[in-house]
């Protein structure tokens, strides 16, 4: 069993291209509400320790199914569930996931979560990447990433805003 994700329990197959996965039942609790309360306004920041757990967590299941050609596409914190008991961390909710050699893009979006180009319509691996980065911001911070990356590192930023110049200037748009 892949550490970090429910156990399948049934695969079937509908008409034409519809699919279902169901997984197990994972008694515990989103990110979004151990950070942000059962309201979703309160402030509870993670300790690095913790959003590097979660972090690493992920980060794992992310490998399996990307080297099974697979994209998550969905990731963000109430996507990921801390067990009541054990406090392990759980990526949920794969009804989005994508084989990303088909290259049919169609756009997903939660707000701040949502990689560069898979706002394009183009999705790859490191759009999972990207969305992780995001949670692990909102973990740290209490709060949810901008939804314009203008807050990100600009190592995170090339395709939302161009690189600043060495004099701390951003080349002019079109």
């Amino acid at each position: 069993h892949l550490r970090g994700a429910p156990r399948k329990r049934e695969y079937i197959r509908g008409q034409g291209y519809e699919r279902f996965l169901v997984m197990e039942f994972v008694d515990g609790n989103p990110l979004s509400e151990i950070v942000g309360g059962p309201s979703g306004k309160e402030r509870h920041p993670q300790s690095w320790k913790r959003v590097v757990e979660v972090a690493i967590t992920v980060a794992g299941v992310l490998e399996w199914i990307h080297g099974h050609g697979m994209a998550h596409l969905d990731i963000k914190p109430e996507n990921v569930m801390l067990n009541v008991r054990t406090e392990d961390a759980k990526l949920i909710d794969f009804g989005v996931a994508y084989q990303v050699s088909d290259k049919t893009g169609y756009v997903i979006r939660t707000r701040g979560y949502t990689a560069p180009e898979q706002l394009a319509a183009r999705p790859e691996f490191r759009s999972d990447l990207f969305s992780l980065a995001a949670t692990m911001w909102y973990m740290l911070a209490g709060e949810h990433p901008p939804d314009d990356g203008s807050r990100w590192p600009v190592v995170l930023q090339p395709q939302v805003h161009p690189a600043p110049d060495r004099h701390g200037r951003r080349p002019r748009r079109g």
